[in-house]
């Protein structure tokens, strides 16, 4: 990458508009994913929202932090915000240790920007930095990687599910989602469009996160149904946080 990751991903969390840009299929919904109420309920998105506002206005500190909790939800683009934080030392230090743990993490599920960031960031660590980058990257993972991150943010969207106005069953039925306004409020959607199941658990949401992490990064993609994962073959640099690669 010949420019920093941070200035192209904030500029795209930045400039990105509504979450539906970047998924032309979801323009049916696009009332629904774009609403605050459907964003508040999505701690990750939550999070990596109020952060951007953050560094929008130069508070960087406060982004760091509300960054550090969206990727306690499995968020990979704040995770990679974290990274370049530390890289460049706004808000914290400047610590290119921590930068590549970071990164390391970002990259777990093998997107290719982020992986080509992880490779630039461990080439300019020295012998002493890379040894502390692995044995700091094992902690970090425990906390922030997908094995625990995904099933914390899949525990959040089930609370949320839980208190949807339908039956006692758990459907949403016929009902009418409203979000309120500056003067009144307004439908979004049916609760069958607000509560899709793609947008609140399972393979289904992660997918969809997955085409909205890849299309922020990349400008546009087209992602088909999910694919086994193995662990890559662990090097010493990567007792850390293994990488998580499609399988050929």
């Amino acid at each position: 990458m010949e420019r920093p990751l941070r200035l192209a991903l904030a500029l795209a969390l930045l400039c990105a508009g509504p979450l539906h840009a970047q998924a032309p299929q979801d323009a049916a919904n696009s009332n629904v994913v774009d609403s605050h109420t459907f964003i508040n309920g999505h701690p990750d998105l939550k999070w990596r929202r109020d952060a951007m506002a953050q560094y929008d206005a130069g508070r960087y500190e406060q982004a760091l932090v509300l960054f550090q909790r969206a990727a306690r939800y499995a968020d990979k683009p704040s995770q990679a915000m974290v990274s370049e934080m530390y890289q460049t030392g706004q808000g914290v230090a400047a610590d290119p240790v921590l930068a590549y743990v970071w990164i390391d993490l970002a990259a777990e599920r093998g997107y290719p920007k982020l992986i080509a960031r992880r490779e630039a960031l461990w080439t300019g660590l020295d012998e002493a930095q890379r040894k502390s980058a692995v044995a700091q990257g094992g902690a970090l993972y425990r906390e922030y990687g997908d094995p625990t991150a995904r099933p914390r943010l899949l525990g959040e969207l089930r609370r949320v599910t839980a208190q949807s106005t339908g039956s006692r069953l758990g459907q949403p039925g016929p009902m009418q989602v409203y979000v309120r306004g500056a003067q009144s409020e307004y439908p979004v959607g049916s609760g069958e469009q607000f509560y899709d199941p793609r947008y609140w658990g399972g393979d289904g949401y992660f997918e969809w996160q997955a085409q909205q992490d890849l299309a922020l990064l990349d400008g546009g993609v087209t992602v088909g149904g999910l694919q086994p994962v193995r662990l890559e073959k662990m090097t010493p640099r990567r007792r850390g946080a293994c990488l998580l690669t499609t399988s050929e």
